[in-house]
């Protein structure tokens, strides 16, 4: 979902592109590029302790992805069981390595985007502890995910954007400096062809 945010922005400095392309138009590829490299390898390595045999035992109540949850998921009334919290805390580790890469790769570019999925993350986990000491059944876990997961996801998305357009400024200013530079190179050659040519008609004379 993230990725189809960012990728969706490009066009804010897209189309018009000048040739070489300027800093910001730099700057906001190379983001937009981080940011989906970021995320599929986080869903790569999340999918793999997913699929795993080892999470197997709770898949039935726990959805690969939370906003896709089934209406009976969602309405689960179970509170999760000893096995099934054993197999929580083993894999715990291993997603929560995968979002610590994912933070660190998305933090180098775009700090202000990783901050917002990093209080996310930690929610989430908040919600986990509440699963196993029992404070929450399975669908009230699954639908407070859900919650924090569309809440994160707007504020992605506007942060995003808020990156996107100071950029795109930063390029228009760019793109400005480079049309001012043109014209004046414009306005010198023409004043040095009058001046040619003024030189000319006095040899001539």
């Amino acid at each position: 979902m993230k990725r189809a945010m960012i990728a969706s922005i490009v066009v804010m400095l897209a189309g018009c592109s000048p040739s070489p392309p300027t800093t910001a138009q730099r700057e906001y590829q190379a983001m937009v590029s981080n940011a989906q490299t970021a995320a599929q390898t986080f869903r790569s390595c999340s999918d793999a302790v997913y699929n795993s045999s080892q999470f197997a035992p709770i898949r039935a109540h726990y959805p690969e992805s939370v906003v896709q949850a089934t209406p009976q998921q969602l309405a689960d009334q179970d509170y999760a069981t000893g096995s099934e919290i054993k197999t929580i805390l083993q894999a715990h580790p291993q997603f929560a390595a995968c979002r610590t890469d994912y933070l660190n790769q998305l933090s180098q570019p775009t700090p202000t985007l990783a901050t917002i999925e990093t209080a996310a993350f930690a929610q989430m986990q908040n919600k986990l502890i509440g699963l196993i000491q029992k404070k929450l059944t399975w669908g009230q876990f699954l639908r407070q995910l859900q919650d924090i997961t569309r809440q994160s996801s707007r504020q992605f998305s506007a942060e995003a954007q808020r990156i996107a357009a100071g950029l795109e400024q930063s390029n228009e200013a760019e793109l400005a400096r480079r049309q001012a530079a043109a014209d004046a190179y414009l306005q010198y050659q023409q004043t040095q062809q009058i001046i040619n040519n003024m030189n000319s008609s006095v040899n001539t004379n």
